[in-house]
């Protein structure tokens, strides 16, 4: 069971991740499709909240807008990356594989096996140079 930051920074680098992939392209981001339920099981009513409240927190940081929330669907409308998150994702950390990759270009790599172990260290790290401001 994850705790609440590991689960906080495993929603920021799906949702950070979705963004960058689109960008500048705004998207209406669905909880329930950026983390699809394991074999069919509906998501967890706490993780939607959890959900919820990171991309709330993610605006109110200014990392990200939306035009909308409609919280009957679980879905945010029109989201997009302000120059703050692109700034933040468009960094080359130096020590990830050796690779000089942006932040984003690794959190969207990553965030395809998040629930590994072994992406969930990397994932940390990441969102962590992306608050480094």
């Amino acid at each position: 069971m994850e705790n609440n930051i590991e689960e906080f920074n495993h929603i920021v680098g799906l949702v950070l991740a979705e963004l960058y992939k689109h960008f500048p392209k705004p998207i209406d981001l669905k909880i329930s499709e950026l983390m699809p339920s394991a074999n069919g099981i509906k998501l967890d009513p706490e993780k939607k909240i959890t959900y919820v409240y990171t991309v709330r927190f993610l605006s109110e940081e200014n990392y990200l807008r939306y035009s909308n929330a409609t919280m009957s669907n679980d879905m945010f409308l029109d989201v997009v990356l302000t120059s703050k998150g692109l700034a933040a994702l468009n960094k080359v950390p130096e020590a990830i594989n050796g690779v000089k990759k942006t932040v984003g270009d690794n959190l969207i790599e990553f965030s395809k096996d998040a629930m590994k172990a072994s992406a969930k260290e990397i994932v940390k790290n990441l969102v962590k140079l992306v608050f480094d401001q």
